[in-house]
């Protein structure tokens, strides 16, 4: 009989659980995993937070995570629908009750065993990576690389090194470099967010429409 082994740890950057974005769920049948992104407005994220008691992410990847293990779905169809769910909680935020979308957003690697077809079914959006291992010690990896990361991660480190040559103290290198991509990573959802038309496009699953690209 096919089942599942998943064994998961993570951690918050500090002491408070609900702050930690990374979330997992697996049984015999699944795993999944949940990268949650909170928006980066200080009020919106201050107002999610006042309401449900735990950052946009950690909602979104928490939604994700029950929508897989709660449901039979997969693919588009499990994408849908947790998206939905998403764009609910987001809508509860404003009396008024119009859209507020892309304030709390997850990524998703999902796996599920479809015994009736025999087959291991993976819904993926976004650059949350897993690898699997079968039972013959074959493995198989998950993985997206985003460009804007490169990117972003070579202005960061050349920012670091630059301020420690400098003489700086490490804290402030560590500033220098958050600095140095703090305008990139504003963009990232107004332009990079499910969008096909730029080579820096990257699936989220947000409360808004995902372009079936991005869903696999």
């Amino acid at each position: 009989m096919h089942r599942f082994r998943s064994e998961a740890y993570t951690q918050s950057k500090d002491a408070d659980p609900r702050s930690n974005e990374d979330v997992f769920a697996y049984n015999d049948d699944l795993s999944v995993i949940a990268d949650g992104s909170t928006s980066k407005n200080k009020a919106v994220s201050k107002l999610i937070e006042q309401t449900y008691g735990a950052t946009g992410g950690r909602i979104a990847a928490e939604i994700a995570a029950e929508g897989v293990k709660n449901t039979d779905l997969n693919g588009k169809e499990l994408v849908g629908y947790i998206n939905a769910k998403i764009g609910e909680a987001s809508r509860r935020l404003l009396p008024s009750g119009e859209p507020l979308e892309n304030i709390m957003a997850t990524t998703l690697a999902a796996a599920r065993i479809e015994r009736d077809r025999h087959e291991i079914v993976v819904t993926k959006v976004g650059d949350t990576a897993f690898r699997a291992t079968f039972g013959d010690d074959s493995q198989m990896w998950f993985i997206e690389e985003r460009k804007i990361d490169i990117l972003d991660a070579t202005a960061r480190s050349k920012a670091v090194r630059a301020a420690l040559e400098a003489g700086e103290s490490d804290e402030e290198a560590i500033a220098q470099g958050q600095a140095a991509i703090a305008d990139s990573l504003g963009r990232q959802v107004a332009h990079y967010w499910n969008n096909p038309d730029s080579e820096y496009g990257m699936g989220y699953i947000a409360g808004r429409r995902v372009l079936v690209w991005f869903a696999r």
